[in-house]
Formats: structure tokens, C-alpha cells, sequence
């Protein structure tokens, strides 16, 4: 067996991963850990093929470069609480635990019921974990009820934004402001424009509009709905492979990485 992966049906599991589910699950086996993940991978893309499944691209919350920043504030601060949008299998929030962030802090949001119910398959903790895990959709009308009482100092956006109009994003971020205490952290990253115009076009497979944002025009957006101290990076595609923890992905956009604070009453 590979020392760095197991494939079976064209399926690698990268050794970051390997590590991943030894740590949380306490399994030393790799062929079991690749068999489990496998099973469940499969019953994960008669949901959804989205990119993040198919290819098992579960950590990214840990390459964003306000990540030690994160951990050092969960340190210093025992009640700081996180909520990660979109957060699929919650597979970011399983390892931001093991780094230390208290899991009785974290919460999970995703559309998706059944990717919440297949992360705790994946991970084996539905009895065990304190992470709360909701499902929800923050462009529905519901949404105020399905949040109600929650507040949080933190919140993630990982390859989120990207997947809705420029319309629906602008609501999705004005309904994450809602969310943020003053002086919260928003931090995230997603496909943005590498032309000095928006990039807007109508996906197949996503049955809509998607929309990619400028650096400039994130910025001036982020500013309109409350935000200061915003730090918009662009990662070239030719770069996505380095930021992408050595894993090659063709692409013609490249990423936005963005921090920003929520302007204090």
C-alpha cells in the first residue's frame, strides 16, 4: 500500500486526510480508514457531485492565512464562537477542534441535511460531539426563525459565496453582518474575477446565476454592508496548486481570500 495514499476506483485519499480521521477517529488501520471513507464518499455523491466530494477536498478552513491567527484568539479567549456557513461535512470544524478551538463553540450550517448527517458518519461522533450542526438556507424566509438567538464572534465562508448571484450574495453577507457581533471576524475565500470586470454567467448544473466578484468590487461591498478593516487577496490560478495543499486543479479563476471586521456600535 501507498505510504501517501490507497486508490481504489480512481479514488485518493491524501495523507492529510489520512492523518485527519487516525487523529479524530483513533484508527491507526489506513486500509480501514480508506474503506470507511470510501463508503461513505460514494453515498456522498448521490447527493451532490460537487468538486469538494468527488476529489474528498475536505480541509480548507487551515490554508487560509487568518487560521494561526484563529487559534491564537481561541486561546487567549475560551467563549469565542465560530459558525462555519456552508459547511458541508463539517470536516474544517472537526480539525479546528483538534487544533484546540473548544468543539462546544462551533457551529456548522449547511442547506444540506443529508451532508451534515453523512459527517457524522464520516467522523462517527452523532452522540459524541458538542459541535452543533444546523440545517438551514440563509436565502429563505425562514431564516430568521432557524437562527434565531445566535450570535457568533466568528464566521467562515469557504468556497461558498461563489455558488449565487450577485443579488443573493449581497443578501447571503448582509444576513451574515446579522450574525456577527460588532467587532466580529469574517473570514473566507471563493472563485472571484481575474478581469477587471464581474464575472457573471448562468450555471447548468447548478440550475442559476453564479457571480464572481472583483477584488475592488468585494471590497466596496463588504464596506456598504458594515465592514472595515477588509483585506482582499487574489491567489492566481497558476498558484492553486500550492494553496490547494500540492493538489493540481485546473481553473480560470482564480481565488479571493478575504478577511473583515464588523464595524463596532
Amino acid at each position: 500500500m501507498s505510504e501517501s495514499s490507497t486508490n481504489l476506483n480512481n479514488f485518493v485519499l491524501s495523507e492529510e486526510n489520512y492523518q485527519l480521521f487516525s487523529e479524530y477517529l483513533g484508527w491507526s488501520d489506513r486500509e480501514a480508514i480508506f474503506q470507511h471513507v470510501s463508503q461513505v464518499r460514494d453515498k456522498a455523491l448521490n447527493v451532490f457531485q460537487f468538486y469538494i466530494v468527488s476529489e474528498f477536498k475536505l480541509l480548507r478552513m487551515k490554508t487560509h492565512p487568518f487560521y494561526p491567527s484563529l487559534l491564537a484568539l481561541s486561546k487567549k479567549r475560551e467563549d469565542l464562537k465560530l459558525l462555519d456557513l456552508g459547511c458541508c461535512f463539517g470536516a474544517d470544524l472537526r480539525k479546528l477542534s483538534l487544533d484546540g478551538f473548544p468543539a462546544g463553540n462551533l457551529t456548522g450550517l449547511d442547506i444540506s441535511t443529508d451532508f451534515l448527517e453523512l459527517g457524522y458518519e464520516l467522523f462517527k461522533d452523532k452522540d459524541t460531539s458538542p459541535t452543533k450542526f444546523i440545517s438551514a438556507d440563509i436565502l429563505s424566509d425562514d431564516w430568521p426563525t432557524k437562527v434565531a438567538g445566535l450570535e457568533f464572534d466568528i464566521i467562515y465562508l469557504g468556497s461558498f459565496l461563489h455558488l449565487f448571484s450577485q443579488s443573493q450574495q449581497e443578501k447571503i453577507l448582509e444576513r451574515v453582518s446579522h450574525l456577527l457581533k460588532p467587532n466580529g471576524i469574517l473570514f473566507g475565500r471563493n472563485l472571484g474575477s481575474g478581469e477587471k470586470e464581474p464575472i457573471c454567467y448562468m450555471s447548468e448544473r447548478l440550475k442559476g446565476e453564479r457571480f464572481f466578484y472583483t477584488p475592488q468590487l468585494l471590497t466596496e461591498t463588504l464596506k456598504s454592508l458594515g465592514f472595515g478593516d477588509i483585506d482582499v487577496v487574489t491567489i492566481p490560478k497558476e498558484q492553486l496548486e500550492d494553496f490547494q495543499n500540492g493538489t493540481t486543479r485546473s481553473s480560470v479563476h482564480p481565488f479571493l481570500i478575504y478577511t473583515a471586521v464588523k464595524n463596532g456600535v
